[in-house]
């Protein structure tokens, strides 16, 4: 009973999740408990914190946030997330206390991010991808403009999100 409740509180939240939630939760309750060698044997695995999908490298930044953590691997993965999939999926529920937020959320909920024109997007630095960057929203700090060079020295304008981790 504990994932239905869970499932209730994001249907309140993101009715449009709650399907796909509701399935895989039916789908992933059985899995055994994950260990650091399930995770090492996924090969780039898509991440999905609550409703958010991002990549691996945020799920080690906050693994110590999470919980119900699963993993979904092989056909089961490709037929609920499509061929983003095919290396496995990491579903996790954030802590309770812990809100996470994307780019999309971000720049929906202010025109000063919407409107700058930018090339791309950065986190404390370093060049991400929007449909990958995922924070807890108690970490931002500040949002600004900065200058990098692509890879042909080419200057380019980043939207910079700083965290305090």
């Amino acid at each position: 009973m504990k994932t239905i409740s869970k499932i209730l509180m994001l249907c309140i939240t993101a009715a449009s999740a709650c399907v796909t939630t509701t399935v895989l939760a039916q789908k992933v309750t059985g899995q055994a408990t994950v260990t650091e060698q399930s995770y090492t044997d996924l090969n780039n695995p898509l991440v999905v914190i609550g409703d958010f999908k991002t990549d691996y490298a945020t799920f080690q930044r906050y693994k110590i946030v999470l919980q119900d953590i699963r993993i979904v691997k092989g056909e089961e993965a490709v037929k609920l997330y499509g061929k983003d999939a095919a290396g496995g999926v990491i579903l996790a529920q954030p802590v309770f206390g812990n809100r996470f937020t994307d780019y999309k959320m971000l720049a929906a909920g202010s025109n000063a991010i919407k409107n700058t024109p930018h090339d791309g997007i950065c986190l404390n630095g370093t060049i991400v991808s929007e449909d990958k960057f995922l924070i807890k929203r108690e970490e931002l700090k500040s949002v600004a403009i900065i200058t990098q060079n692509d890879e042909n020295g080419t200057a380019k304008k980043y939207l910079n999100f700083t965290t305090a981790n």
